[in-house]
């Protein structure tokens, strides 16, 4: 279940062009980018709320709230990222925010994670598609 949270908060950016980590972001990728999903798992209804803010200074703040049934999380994850060509790199800042998903496809005004074969298994099998979509 943490994985799945974890893959379905992930996701962010949307750029064209390249920034290293040492280089600013690039100024159309900075803002912030929101995911929204929710559905059944065997008759428990489940609502994942996320948003991934991209800073000028090369840092971000993915907030995560994911509910099933009458349990709730909460999780924070805070780090740097660049942008290389259409990819969005995030770089936890402690070893608690690594995860699987650090890794983002840019298409204009969306970013969606790239997720090894088992989450995109779990996620196809409760009809997630985690793509966030950059708010005005």
């Amino acid at each position: 279940m943490k994985r799945i949270t974890l893959c379905l908060a992930i996701a962010v950016l949307s750029s064209c062009g390249t920034a290293h980590p040492d280089e600013a972001p690039p100024e159309h990728i900075i803002g912030k980018y929101t995911y929204q999903d929710g559905g059944s798992i065997a008759k428990h209804a489940w609502k994942v709320d996320a948003a991934l803010v991209l800073e000028r200074d090369a840092q971000y703040t993915l907030e995560l709230d994911f509910k099933i049934a009458d349990e709730d999380e909460h999780e924070t994850s805070y780090g740097t990222f660049y942008v290389d060509g259409d990819k969005l790199i995030l770089d936890p800042a402690d070893e608690s925010g690594r995860h699987d998903i650090t890794e983002f496809r840019i298409n204009g005004d969306r970013l969606t994670p790239k997720l090894g074969w088992g989450t995109r298994v779990a996620l196809k099998g409760i009809k997630a598609k985690p793509v966030f979509v950059k708010a005005d």
